[in-house]
């Protein structure tokens, strides 16, 4: 099997749809000889900022002289960019071997008739033996969905399990009120390990407490501007340059603590990363993690297709909002960097979403032209229905265009805008790797 048969087996796997239990995910790594249970494990959900904590977490820790794995989800222009080491994509030919080793496993087990694994638990196993044989210093890996059946959830307690939000997404499958799906998420938490929280509205917060105190597990809640409580963090500046805060933990004090991600919500993202270094730092005695060796590498990270600029004049984002609490924050976002321009937007949605809902939380700061098309994926939602819901929720100000293609839609809209105006790419991943490769090509 080579790459391009590697890639198209995994893509064509989209049959086997999600299911709820581990069971699948287990007996498949009991026989590639339990790769995951040799791995030194941070896990991270939660609804978003779980991909840009990840990246904050990888580079502070390689900055420590760490071997460091990242497993990420989805992927925007290779699905090799799921399973890296220190930034290095896992190689095309180990990729198709290990591919090929889980294809004639799942076969063996599928001819006995025993039921087939989905795609993600089916790479979740490629990961883990990649991993695996690699001599980690420490894994840091998101859940896919969830957290309490995701396949990511078989290892064992993680050193530090992380949570970064609680919101409204894939309700079909999590939940529909928000304690549903935050016990869902709480699921990576266990005995064993320690948890690091975001500060999470009152009833939520009460129910990890809770959650924690059943399971024995410490657990550390990181607030905003809250003297009173360790840790927290002061943001000091935000702009389209990227952020700054200060930062008071248990032990670790830091004045000016830098990222180069765009938006106030990366603050709080670098911040949750911070507290759980803080963390391995305290109570792991073969980890040593110096504030001032690590925190400085923040700066260098980059996640591609959150609040990305990739042209400048006018200046071009990608963000992956793709739920209605990330169009809120995303909102809030262009906002307060660019408060005096002119905001175009491409915007495409799947199926699965409410587009009436994201376009409104959207709708605020959108005063120019709404290009709306497919997001290129069989899940997309058609452009012309996603028209007429912007044109129901949209303000007379906004000019609203529909363009089937992703390339014709980007062309329409950065040739409406002038040099001191923004045009933002939002609405789903699919739809920003798209573009990431429009731009790549230029």
């Amino acid at each position: 099997m080579n790459y391009q048969e590697a890639v198209s087996y995994l893509y064509g796997l989209g049959r086997f749809a999600t299911k709820p239990g581990l069971h699948r995910m287990m007996r498949l790594l009991e026989q590639l000889g339990d790769p995951h249970r040799r791995l030194p494990v941070i896990h991270v959900a939660g609804t978003n900022g779980k991909g840009s904590t990840c990246c904050f977490l990888s580079e502070a820790l390689r900055a420590a002289g760490m071997r460091v794995g990242l497993y990420t989800s989805p992927h925007l222009q290779s699905i090799r960019e799921r399973i890296q080491i220190n930034g290095t994509f896992i190689e095309r030919d180990r990729f198709s071997e290990l591919v090929s080793q889980v294809r004639e496993l799942v076969e063996s087990e599928t001819r006995a008739g025993r039921e087939h694994p989905t795609y993600f638990e089916i790479l979740t196993a490629v990961m883990y033996s990649y991993f695996a044989e690699q001599d980690l210093d420490m894994l840091v890996q998101e859940v896919g969905l969830g957290g309490r059946f995701d396949a990511t959830s078989v290892i064992p307690p993680p050193r530090v399990a992380v949570v970064t939000s609680i919101g409204f997404d894939h309700t079909a499958v999590l939940g529909s009120t928000l304690s549903e799906i935050a016990r869902e998420k709480a699921g990576i938490i266990k005995t064993g390990s320690r948890a690091v929280i975001a500060h999470l509205p009152g009833e939520i917060q009460g129910l990890f407490s809770d959650i924690c105190d059943e399971r024995d597990v410490p657990m550390v809640t990181v607030r905003e501007e809250d003297d009173s409580h360790r840790p927290h963090y002061h943001p000091r500046r935000v702009d389209s340059h990227g952020g700054e805060f200060s930062y008071s933990g248990i032990d670790w004090e830091a004045a000016g603590v830098e990222t180069t991600m765009l938006g106030r919500h990366q603050l709080a993202n670098a911040a949750l990363a911070v507290a759980t270094l803080e963390e391995l730092d305290r109570n792991s005695p073969d980890i040593d993690l110096s504030p001032e060796r690590v925190l400085p590498a923040l700066r260098e990270a980059q996640w591609p297709g959150r609040l990305e600029r990739v042209q400048d004049s006018p200046d071009v984002l990608l963000d992956g909002a793709h739920n209605v609490n990330a169009a809120s924050t995303l909102a809030e976002n262009l906002a307060e960097i660019y408060p005096e321009s002119r905001i175009h937007c491409v915007v495409g949605v799947l199926e699965d979403k409410d587009p009436e809902k994201m376009l409104g939380a959207m709708a605020p700061v959108l005063n120019g032209t709404v290009v709306t098309t497919r997001s290129p994926t069989p899940r997309g939602r058609d452009a012309a229905s996603l028209g007429r819901a912007a044109e129901r929720v949209l303000a007379d100000g906004c000019q609203v265009r529909t363009v089937d293609d992703v390339q014709g839609a980007l062309q329409v809209c950065v040739r409406d805008a002038g040099p001191e105006d923004v045009v933002v790419i939002w609405g789903s991943l699919y739809l920003v790797g798209a573009a990431r490769d429009c731009w790549d090509q230029c």
